[in-house]
């Protein structure tokens, strides 16, 4: 049977009825007669011979296999190095496949699943990855393993090649390890048990909001730096160190998951997670017995080097706890600290499982300084923290221009026009209002401008703070 044509139609017709056609007679170029795949494994091929025609015979041999081709040739010799390279190919098909079948029985590896991945190749942690390892190798690390392979060069496999963390088996109860070890030293995959809820997962939950928690989030530009130390803060190059100031103002709706009925005296943890020499904690007073609009009116100040992959945390928990037959924990909220905004904002909190609950907030203010211009506000400050996370960003993030000072001071007070309502947000979520106010952002501001920001801050302060009471006892 030869492979042809007729009219619109290809398929498969007996020799007397097939005309063979040159390349100069097909109309339609390549296209004109497409081509057939043979499979050789479970295959006899043999020479055969009919009508006074030369050719080579392809015969299945499986149950499922009883196909039958007849490849012609035009005389013995051609004949001859079909059958030649047509049964050497066979022969090595059916060595793979008894390989494949041991590889399977031995290794415990799927092998048509296998052919699938063909990105990355699974391969132990090789010290000397440098030299010898191949840019597709990735390692997959249990918890354990991760601080022993710091101390042989982890930081600097990671930029080359891709590596997972996953739980280790001693966990029966499927509880998480803290992720943000793993994060810090750029591992990309870092494996959480997603059916327990509990600080390990909501950390997780807080870090992906800078993509909407959905792909991957860029490294800076220092976890790319092979003279990065972890440990060490004088190692860390292209950073936004900033000052953040945290006030704890008020709350509304707090309640513990007993139905008590507001009947508690809340605290809040304020916590700053991140490299270990930017880690910090403070603690509120408790209200006594005051949940439904508790007032703390409590500053905190976090001096952060790296806030890059810095998270800021919120824990409300009740200081009257007492006995385990009740769970002191309110509500918490995880925000990275390079998509936070300045000026007062209104903080949902979460139960433990990282989903809303209805009413129950936080009405904070954040200001931002720059640790180099500590004198110099920051409105809008994931402009500068991000920056560090592209190629043109790169070339200037965390460096002292007077463009990035003069870019912060002329933001106007708009950032605080939505002051209780909105939560946190992201970067990725914020838009100027007008391409006219990208635009003036990015001049040189002028004395009026700034006594204008500040003194309409100011305003939006005391205004918010008051709706924000407003609204708590009605």
């Amino acid at each position: 049977m030869w492979r042809g044509r007729y009219e619109n139609d290809t398929g498969l017709f007996p020799p007397e009825a097939v005309k063979e056609l040159t390349n100069g007679m097909v109309n339609g170029g390549s296209d004109a007669v497409s081509h057939i795949t043979i499979e050789l494994v479970d295959t006899i091929v043999e020479k055969w011979e009919g009508d006074g025609k030369y050719g080579v015979r392809i015969g299945g041999t499986g149950q499922w296999n009883s196909r039958e081709w007849i490849i012609a040739s035009d005389d013995e010799k051609e004949r001859g190095e079909w059958h030649s390279n047509i049964k050497e190919k066979a022969a090595q098909a059916a060595n793979l496949k008894y390989i494949n079948i041991k590889k399977e029985k031995t290794q415990n590896i799927a092998v048509e699943l296998s052919n699938l991945v063909v990105y990355c190749q699974a391969t132990g942690f090789n010290p000397n990855f440098v030299e010898e390892s191949k840019f597709y190798e990735m390692c997959s690390l249990s918890e354990s393993k991760h601080d022993k392979l710091i101390e042989k060069n982890l930081l600097q496999y990671n930029n080359r090649h891709l590596s997972r963390v996953y739980p280790q088996a001693s966990r029966i109860t499927s509880t998480n390890y803290l992720p943000w070890p793993m994060w810090n030293t750029g591992c990309h995959m870092v494996a959480l048990n997603y059916q327990t809820a509990d600080i390990s997962m909501q950390l997780n939950q807080g870090k992906f909001q800078a993509n909407g928690r959905c792909g991957y989030i860029l490294k800076p530009a220092y976890l790319r730096d092979e003279n990065f130390r972890i440990d060490i803060a004088d190692t860390v190059v292209g950073n936004f160190p900033i000052n953040l100031k945290v006030e704890i103002i008020a709350g509304r709706q707090l309640s513990r998951n007993d139905k008590s009925k507001g009947i508690c005296s809340p605290f809040v943890d304020v916590e700053v997670i991140g490299m270990k020499f930017d880690e910090k904690s403070f603690r509120t007073t408790s209200v006594s017995s005051n949940g439904l609009n508790p007032i703390w009116k409590q500053t905190f100040t976090f001096k952060i080097i790296c806030p890059e992959v810095a998270l800021l945390k919120f824990y409300v928990e009740d200081g009257d706890f007492m006995g385990a037959k009740s769970d002191p924990f309110i509500g918490q909220a995880v925000f990275p600290v390079d998509c936070l905004r300045g000026g007062y904002r209104s903080v949902p909190l979460l139960n433990q499982s990282s989903e809303p609950q209805e009413l129950s907030a936080l009405l904070v203010h954040l200001e931002f300084e720059s640790t180099k211009h500590p004198d110099n506000k920051i409105l809008q400050p994931h402009h500068d923290l991000q920056a560090g996370r592209t190629i043109h960003g790169s070339t200037y993030a965390g460096q002292p221009h007077q463009f990035q000072q003069q870019k912060s001071i002329s933001s106007t007070s708009s950032n605080f026009s939505n002051s209780v309502d909105s939560p946190l947000r992201s970067a990725s979520n914020y838009s100027p209002t007008s391409s006219t106010t990208r635009k003036t952002s990015f001049q040189p501001s002028t004395s009026n401008s700034v006594e204008s920001s500040f003194s309409q801050e100011n305003g939006t302060k005391r205004n918010g703070f008051l709706k924000f009471l407003k609204r708590s006892k009605n």
